[in-house]
């Protein structure tokens, strides 16, 4: 009987122990969203969101279809702040950021960023591609300002320790490394 007791105190002081590491998680992922708040105003855009804004066709076709993107894109964040941007536009564009212009992509990656912090521990395709395109390239990271490159690096850091996968969390160590070579 005492070794039932011994067993289920060591069962419940495990319980709180992993309770405990959820609830660092949790506030190192709300550290995080404080510091996109800090590092991104929050205004409405009012400049140009993608390259061809005003150009779309009225028919979309297979040779069109990169438009079609951009024109979603143009529509769902023409005059919105980062923190209005419909949520429909990350399940159909997680990696849309990358057809931003750099105005844009300053003014909404923010958006991204705190979308990639969902369900940190789960599969995230905004995450993943967010990752990705930091690691393969830094074009667009030179438009940030050095409190919003910090913010990103500390995004970079936090996948690289909680990635949903190995390859992911590879992915984010070299975008750090890159970012620390200053090789943007």
């Amino acid at each position: 009987m005492i070794t039932n007791c011994n067993a289920r105190q060591k069962h419940i002081m495990s319980t709180n122990e992993t309770e405990q590491e959820s609830v660092s998680e949790d506030d190192r992922t709300r550290a995080l969203r404080e510091s996109i708040r800090r590092s991104f105003p929050v205004e409405p855009y009012k400049g140009k969101v993608t390259e061809h804004d005003g150009e779309f066709p009225d028919h979309f076709d297979d040779d069109t279809a990169i438009l079609d993107e951009e024109k979603e894109l143009y529509d769902a964040l023409r005059g919105k702040a980062w923190t209005a941007v419909p949520t429909e536009i990350f399940q159909h564009q997680p990696s849309g950021y990358g057809l931003l212009t750099d105005e844009a992509f300053r003014a909404f990656l923010p958006a991204w960023l705190m979308r990639s912090l969902d369900h940190i521990g789960e599969k995230n395709e905004v995450r993943d591609f967010a990752v990705y395109s930091f690691s393969h390239t830094m074009r667009q990271f030179r438009v940030l300002n050095p409190e919003q490159q910090l913010t990103v690096r500390s995004l970079l850091v936090e996948f690289a320790e909680r990635g949903t996968s190995r390859f992911v969390a590879n992915l984010a160590k070299e975008a750090v490394a890159l970012i620390d070579r200053r090789r943007y």
